[in-house]
C-alpha cells in the first residue's frame, strides 16, 4: 500500500480565537493514506533529528490514519516554536469525512502567528514525510537532503521570528497557561481580555511607573532618590570608561 501525505493548498485564516486555542488559526484538511500495521518508530527517530519536541503520545486504539495526521500537525507547529515564532502547543484533528478507499480525509485547525510561516512550516512537513515515507527503511540520504531543506525553511521562518529574549518566553508562557495573548505593535503584547487585558513591553506592564522605570534603569539616580529619604546607600559615581 502506498503510504503518503497531502496538505489541502486552500487554508483559511480564522483571526482571534477558535478550536479551542486562544490564539489565531489556519484551518485546512490532510489526506492520509498509509497501512494501520505501520510501525512510526523509524519515522518518529528521523523527525527527532530535526524537530526537538517529540509528538505526543497516541491514545489506545489511535488509527494510523489519525497518528500520521497528528503527527504532521505537530511537526508543522513545532518546527515553528524551534525558529522562535510562539504557538500553542494545541491543535485540532478530526476525521472530516468516512473514508473511501485506502484515503481518508482529516479537517485540521492549527495555531497561526504567521499565515505565510505556517505554510512554509506545512510544504517542508509535506515534502520531508512523504520523502520518509516512501522508503521501507530511511536512508541516511534522505536524512540529509531533509535537513538541507530544513536550512531553507530557517531563512523562510526568519521574518517572522520574534525578536528579543523576554517576550517570546512571556508570549509562549500565556499560551501554555491558555492565557489570550496577541502582539499590539512592534514589541508589545496584550495578554488577557476586556477590562483584565494588560499590555507588556518585554517585562513593563501598562501599570508600571514610567519614573520608576527610569530610575530603576540608573543606578547613580536611584541611589540619589533613596539618600533623600534617609536611607544608607554607599557613594555612586560614574566611569568614564572601563578601565
Amino acid at each position: 500500500m502506498q503510504k503518503e501525505i497531502k496538505f489541502s493548498t486552500r487554508w483559511q485564516f480564522l483571526p482571534g480565537m477558535a478550536y479551542g486555542l486562544k490564539q489565531s488559526v489556519m484551518v485546512g484538511s490532510f489526506q492520509v493514506a498509509i497501512d494501520e500495521r505501520f510501525d512510526f518508530g523509524p519515522l518518529d527517530t528521523a523527525m527527532e533529528e530535526i524537530v526537538i519536541e517529540q509528538p505526543p503520545e497516541a491514545d489506545k486504539g489511535t488509527s494510523a490514519a489519525e497518528q500520521l495526521a497528528g503527527r504532521a500537525a505537530h511537526w508543522a507547529v513545532a518546527i515553528q516554536r524551534q525558529n522562535r515564532i510562539p504557538l500553542s502547543h494545541k491543535y485540532h484533528v478530526r476525521l472530516a469525512e468516512k473514508p473511501k478507499g485506502p484515503i481518508s480525509t482529516w479537517f485540521v485547525a492549527l495555531p497561526v502567528s504567521a499565515p505565510k510561516a505556517l505554510e512554509a512550516a506545512l510544504a517542508w512537513v509535506a515534502e520531508t514525510l512523504n520523502l520518509f515515507l516512501s522508503q521501507d527503511a530511511i536512508a541516511d540520504e534522505s536524512l540529509a537532503l531533509a535537513r538541507e531543506s530544513n536550512e531553507r525553511l530557517k531563512d523562510r521562518l526568519r521574518p517572522f521570528a520574534m525578536s528579543g529574549q523576554n517576550p517570546i518566553y512571556i508570549f509562549q508562557a500565556a499560551l501554555d497557561s491558555e492565557v489570550p495573548v496577541r502582539p499590539v505593535a512592534d514589541g508589545i503584547l496584550a495578554l488577557g481580555q476586556g477590562v483584565r487585558q494588560r499590555w507588556l513591553s518585554s517585562t513593563i506592564s501598562d501599570s508600571t511607573s514610567y519614573i520608576g522605570v527610569m530610575l530603576a534603569r540608573d543606578k547613580v539616580a536611584s541611589a540619589a532618590v533613596l539618600r533623600q529619604f534617609g536611607l544608607p546607600v554607599p557613594t555612586h559615581g560614574r566611569a568614564l570608561s572601563p578601565e
